[in-house]
């Protein structure tokens, strides 16, 4: 495996908080590789193919890989239609919606700087979502839109507790004798 050092700007000074070094890492940015992070996401997992997201700093959106303990997040940003500029306006809120099992169980609508926590499930998980800032896109607000230019970048910052299974280590295979 190559090792390669990449250097840049992270979406939020709270990934200080939960990385650390030779931590493993999905990453997205804007233009090459490095400068500026639109994502960064922890990964817990001890082989390639069984990797989970247990924490982000960045837009959620932009992460392929899943999140630790059956979780998704889906978030749709609400366009202030006073603040455009092209395509893009700056979002007033964020409506985010989490799912457990591939099931829609909790849905909040939440304005810069503010949080919630979902802990509905009896494993000891939790999802922990702050919406830090955002954008949306100008064309969702009726009579604006038709241009192409950058796309809406949202920050959020989400820890995820994973349910009290997913710390089981060295599974065994049976086998017979």
């Amino acid at each position: 495996m190559s090792v390669e050092s990449l250097t840049g700007t992270v979406p939020d000074v709270s990934a200080f908080s939960f990385f650390k070094t030779g931590d493993t890492v999905v990453a997205t940015s804007i233009g090459g590789a490095g400068e500026t992070w639109i994502t960064l996401a922890k990964l817990f997992g001890s082989r390639p193919n069984e990797e989970f997201v247990t924490d982000i700093a960045g837009d959620i959106r932009t992460i392929p890989t899943p999140l630790i303990g059956n979780y998704a997040l889906d978030a749709t940003t609400v366009p202030d239609c006073t603040a455009c500029s092209g395509t893009t306006c700056t979002a007033t809120s964020a409506n985010v919606t989490v799912m457990s099992e591939g099931k829609e169980v909790f849905v909040m609508a939440i304005r810069a700087g503010e949080s919630f926590t979902y802990n509905g499930r009896n494993d000891g998980s939790s999802v922990a979502v702050t919406f830090v800032k955002g954008e949306a896109l100008s064309a969702t607000y009726p009579g604006k839109g038709g241009m192409t230019g950058p796309q809406a970048i949202s920050v959020y910052v989400v820890r995820i507790v994973p349910p009290i299974s997913a710390a089981q280590t060295n599974i065994r295979t049976a086998t017979t004798t």
